[in-house]
């Protein structure tokens, strides 16, 4: 029996065209609804015939849309809980954290990191915005894209944040952290430089439909599972690290032909 959506659906990404990618990027960000729509629900929401949306499943790998809706009810998909997970207290933490670190990587689709080389071959500048936890992911992005030799701001108090907004421009990307994407100070930040030029945004987040990432040219998702403790969210930044690391690294073997050592 198909228990794990994403294991299983892994092997045929890249076998999706285009329009089959936007259902399968639709179907993991909006997951626990459409483990609930009907063909011609997930069809018109996704503005295919229900055709296209039963061979999307079948090239999934599926028996039928009913396999598929039955899989992804019975994956243990968690973005947001507002308790420590059960897989914690049964002791199989383990086991989640690896596969939340391998999805995240696995969903990454070849166009999206060729288009944040693309602008990265023509900006001047990146700036990384966050707050909370995840200034920790920035910190360390920050010192990765500066040993590449790109010019990096951090911009974190309020002073720092009004220069920012005046100086950012077309040329320049604006990379955001943010789990939720739902982080009020982090949204008005953006659309305030928003209001007054238009750089290139990319933005990490979790793979639920939130602001930050309808706001985003390029967004990236993670999966992880919320960990609240004793009133302070403790959830994994890693998937975070996880892509950043990889996009690091990847553009580095483009750009020297040779692989890391």
């Amino acid at each position: 029996m198909k228990r794990d959506f994403f294991m299983f659906t892994s092997p045929r990404i890249d076998e999706l065209n285009q329009t089959e990618r936007n259902i399968f990027d639709y179907v993991v960000k909006n997951i626990h609804e459409v483990k609930d729509k009907s063909i011609r629900t997930l069809a018109h929401e996704c503005y295919v015939s229900t055709t296209t949306i039963f061979r999307f499943v079948i090239k999934l790998g599926f028996d039928g849309y009913g396999d598929f809706i039955n899989t992804l009810r019975l994956t243990d998909f968690v973005v947001s809980t507002p308790e420590i997970p059960k897989d914690i207290s049964q002791k199989n933490y383990t086991d989640s954290y690896l596969c939340n670190i391998a999805e995240s990587l696995r969903v990454i689709p070849n166009e999206k990191v060729k288009m944040l080389y693309d602008r990265l071959e023509q900006c001047a500048n990146i700036y990384f915005l966050s707050e909370g936890l995840n200034r920790e992911v920035v910190n360390y992005a920050r010192h990765l894209f500066t040993v590449l030799g790109f010019n990096v701001l951090v911009p974190h108090e309020p002073y720092e944040i009004r220069y920012a907004i005046q100086k950012i421009t077309g040329k320049d990307i604006l990379w955001v952290f943010s789990l939720s994407g739902q982080n009020l100070c982090v949204i008005d930040t953006l659309e305030r430089i928003i209001s007054k030029s238009k750089p290139f945004i990319v933005s990490i987040t979790a793979p639920n439909n939130n602001t930050i990432q309808s706001l985003s040219d390029l967004n990236f998702y993670v999966f992880t599972n919320t960990i609240q403790f004793s009133g302070s969210n403790i959830t994994s930044r890693i998937p975070m690290l996880a892509i950043v690391e990889i996009l690091v690294y990847s553009w580095i073997v483009k750009n020297s032909g040779d692989s890391i050592s």
